[in-house]
């Protein structure tokens, strides 16, 4: 189990109703919530306030969540950090995602099943398995 009350969960999405949903489901399972629109904000707050996870749309309005991805394993300070990324993604999204070991494509957006995903790579990114 992990104590939720010190993590912080990144959470990316151009579309405002979900990122607000996201959002709340994140706070109200006791973890600390960052919300952002765009895939150059979440650059900058990821580096600044050094997340734990990172939650993020595949398509977003300002590009794909992919260069966000690219941007964070580019620098020692982030690169281990778990990012999750839900939608359905190109064929190029794939072929990356399977040879980085700290992001995983995730289909499922029900509450219950991404909080469960958040809290696996949590787990597994605390005892080391990535």
């Amino acid at each position: 189990m992990v104590t939720r009350r010190f993590h912080l969960i990144l959470i990316v999405s151009s579309q405002p109703e979900r990122l607000r949903a996201r959002h709340g489901l994140i706070r109200q399972a006791g973890y600390h919530a960052l919300p952002t629109c765009s895939v150059g904000q979440a650059v900058i707050l990821a580096h600044k306030a050094r997340p734990s996870v990172v939650l993020a749309d595949i398509a977003l309005d300002d590009g794909r969540a992919l260069s966000l991805v690219r941007v964070l394993r580019a620098g020692e300070a982030l690169r281990h950090v778990p990012v999750i990324l839900l939608g359905v993604p190109l064929p190029d999204e794939e072929d990356h995602v399977a040879h980085d070991p700290h992001t995983h494509i995730h289909h499922d957006a029900e509450e219950a099943t991404l909080l469960a995903v958040i809290e696996n790579h949590l787990v597994a990114s605390r005892v080391g398995r990535w």
